[in-house]
């Protein structure tokens, strides 16, 4: 008999848009509103770690800390952020911050979910395994990179700890194959590979190259080599910064790098020649860089699947990314380049092909716009979501046991 009343889902994650901070954890957003749209009572819980009194003053992040609100609305679903004793480099440690976050919610005196749904293994993930047991309910982990790529490897407890979050879940979802396939390899245990998708309304009527460089103050006659995300050498900033500087040291003084975001390496990035640095944007901006950008590039070292190339591909941007993790699966088919990791020749190279047009970049950006629309529309990834959360909510029973 199908249900009549909203499904209840709880919706663990280390990260939620607020006033202060509007693109972290924004792709939960896109996926939180989705389900709501769809028909789902979503509450979201993003625990925050406590800053003791004057730490505050240190640093930029601590700061952002102490400024989240403990509760606010996003539309019709709430948003809880309680505070917990978070010790820096934590992971390395056997500190039981899944067990300290869980006995949190436990004291909130929250209404019980039909379920929960956690972002990372660790610690949410191992946190709503424990909350799973708890109330009776059904548990889902969705993977996103670096709790897969990464922390397993930390040390013995790191993947004890991974291996527990997965096998202890009720469905274990993973935004890539890539993903899925590592987490088999290490836990046994195979996630079904379900794509984080986006808002396409945004993207269905971008301004011209033209309107949008005129609109956002950025060079008219430039050929703007466009990156989006956090300015750490993990991404590949290095790399990036050195291929544009060998580009025109070769003579192209019409190149120029745009940077979207912020983090360690900011300063040398607003330092470096032939680039322009506009901090962290808020997410109804990216779509307009897009449309202004001749290409986008992503060299990271490491990633999941990055939301970042998805929006690329909805807004018909071509595409320069490493073959690493989820990439491929984007981009094969002829629907982007892809190079090495680490390589600046290599990356040198791809960008230089581009600009001299030896590669149909407007076909393969045709290729991968088809390719984003049919398989990461926010609402129809949340409709399948839903279905896979009332057939675990109907057959509980047999799902706790």
């Amino acid at each position: 008999m199908k249900r009549t009343d909203p499904l209840r889902v709880l919706w663990l994650t280390p990260a939620y848009p607020t006033e202060g901070d509007p693109i972290g954890g924004i792709f939960h957003q896109t996926e939180v509103r989705a389900l709501e749209r769809m028909g789902a009572k979503v509450e979201v819980i993003a625990p925050v770690p406590w800053v003791p009194p004057m730490m505050d003053t240190f640093r930029a992040k601590w700061n952002q800390y102490k400024q989240t609100p403990e509760q606010y609305q996003d539309g019709g679903v709430t948003i809880h952020r309680p505070r917990y004793l978070a010790i820096p480099r934590a992971n390395h440690l056997a500190m039981p911050d899944h067990l300290v976050i869980r006995n949190k919610i436990l004291r909130m005196g929250i209404m019980k979910p039909d379920l929960i749904h956690a972002h990372f293994s660790f610690p949410l993930g191992l946190s709503a395994v424990h909350l799973s047991r708890q109330w009776g309910v059904p548990s889902i982990l969705t993977l996103h990179g670096s709790d897969v790529n990464v922390y397993p490897n930390i040390n013995k407890m790191t993947f004890r700890r991974f291996c527990s979050a997965v096998r202890g879940s009720t469905s274990v979802l993973a935004v890539s194959q890539a993903l899925a396939d590592r987490t088999k390899v290490i836990s046994g245990v195979h996630p079904m590979v379900k794509p984080v998708g986006i808002n396409l309304k945004a993207y269905s009527s971008l301004p011209t190259k033209r309107e949008a460089r005129l609109q956002l103050g950025l060079p008219q006659d430039s050929f703007l080599v466009l990156y989006i995300g956090n300015l750490i050498p993990s991404k590949g900033i290095h790399e990036l910064l050195k291929a544009l500087k060998g580009l025109v040291n070769d003579g192209d003084d019409a190149i120029m790098g745009v940077f979207i975001g912020g983090g360690l390496l900011q300063d040398e990035v607003k330092a470096a020649p032939h680039t322009i640095a506009v901090g962290v944007q808020p997410n109804n901006q990216i779509p307009l860089y897009l449309a202004a950008a001749d290409l986008l590039v992503l060299p990271s070292y490491r990633e999941g699947l990055p939301t970042v190339l998805v929006e690329a591909g909805a807004a018909g941007t071509p595409v320069i990314a490493t073959n690493v993790g989820g990439i491929p699966e984007l981009l094969n088919a002829g629907r982007g380049l892809m190079i090495s990791a680490k390589s600046v020749g290599e990356l040198k190279q791809a960008i230089r092909n581009v600009r001299l047009k030896k590669h149909d970049v407007v076909e393969q950006a045709q290729r991968l716009r088809k390719y984003v629309y049919e398989h990461y529309d926010a609402d129809s990834n949340a409709a399948r979501l839903i279905q896979l959360y009332e057939g675990l909510v109907a057959d509980v029973p047999q799902a706790m046991e």
